[in-house]
């Protein structure tokens, strides 16, 4: 359970004792034909406009509407609008609906 608790502090999760017990008869690891591999944290990529807002426009909408969510996928647009310099614009009565 050590190691559990080991790979979960470097973002690795596994799910319970047997499959470490087994990783150690792996030989081979194989990808599917993307190679896509996750970090385990929602991340923002890209943004499409599809109306007359500019993307800089919607990010910073999206990244001040989310500001004061604690939502994973909040975090990661509001870190985006951060990196990437977006304006901050005040939101009012702001209400976190659990599972809404």
């Amino acid at each position: 359970m050590v190691g559990t608790g080991k790979g979960a502090q470097n973002g690795i999760l596994i799910k319970g004792g047997e499959p470490l017990e087994v990783a150690c008869r792996v030989n081979a690891i194989v990808f599917d034909k993307t190679g896509t591999l996750t970090e385990g944290k929602p991340k923002v990529t890209n943004i499409v406009s599809l109306g007359s807002h500019s993307e800089s426009e919607i990010l910073s909408l999206a990244m001040s509407l989310e500001k004061k969510s604690e939502h994973p996928l909040a975090e990661a647009i509001v870190k985006y609008g951060e990196e990437n310099r977006a304006m901050n614009y005040l939101v009012e009565n702001f209400e976190a609906v659990p599972g809404k």
